[in-house]
């Protein structure tokens, strides 16, 4: 990634899901972020970042394909207002929720991006967007 002029920087995609409570199951075992049989995890992280959404915690993955190409994924999920980078626990979080009768609703944010340069590095510029 570079400043605006960059043409080698790739595009970056962003994905939000939305579940209003009651109406389908987003946070499952059975929702991919992408087709398992194409792409495989090379690294697996959750760190903190400050983004223009505030601080919180983010799960990276950096994922390959069968010719060596790389992806960047960067994704959280927000369960009533509250941040999760696992979805254990925001999973956890929507059970209580619905328990207590104050669930609104599940999101899951997803930010994608093919690696370009140090995976690390990106990750800074990947999430100022």
């Amino acid at each position: 990634m570079g400043s605006l002029g960059d043409k080698s920087a790739k595009p970056l995609e962003y994905f939000v899901a939305y579940y209003i409570s009651g109406n389908g199951e987003l946070i499952s075992s059975s929702n991919r972020l992408y087709h398992q049989d194409n792409w495989t995890i090379v690294s697996l992280n959750m760190e903190p970042v400050s983004a223009k959404e505030g601080s919180f915690d983010v799960t990276f993955e950096e994922i390959s394909d069968s010719v060596g190409n790389l992806r960047l994924l960067a994704y959280w999920y927000v369960v009533d207002g509250q941040v999760f980078a696992n979805q254990r626990a925001a999973k956890l979080q929507q059970i209580a929720n619905v328990i207590l009768g104050k669930s609104e609703g599940v999101r899951d944010v997803i930010r994608s991006q093919v690696i370009t340069s140090d995976a690390d590095k990106q990750k800074k510029q990947f999430m100022q967007k």
